[in-house]
């Protein structure tokens, strides 16, 4: 794959530009998704869960981890695919 060389200062912008193609075209698909906050021994935790599939993201996903409960969570993470899960808890809406 080669490289792709930006300017300085425009990889938010190209983002975007992006994500909106993908949405309007239908490539990139919503989902919806609640927010939990979750206390851990007195620390706090703000997680984003993906409402539809019942799977909670927090940043162990964004380092390649993506933790389910059960068998049942696992088939609707394959279903919809780990990037678009990602994809749906990593950009605001």
């Amino acid at each position: 794959m080669g490289r792709i060389k930006l300017a300085p200062g425009t990889l938010r912008t190209r983002l975007e530009h992006r994500t909106a193609e993908a949405l309007r075209s239908g490539a990139l698909q919503p989902i919806a998704t609640r927010y939990e906050l979750v206390d851990d021994a007195g620390v706090s935790f703000l997680v984003r869960v993906v409402s539809s599939l019942s799977i909670s993201v927090n940043a162990l996903g964004f380092a390649g981890a993506l933790l389910v409960h059960d068998q049942a969570a696992l088939a609707r993470l394959q279903a919809a695919g780990p990037m678009r899960v990602l994809a749906s808890v990593a950009w605001p809406r």
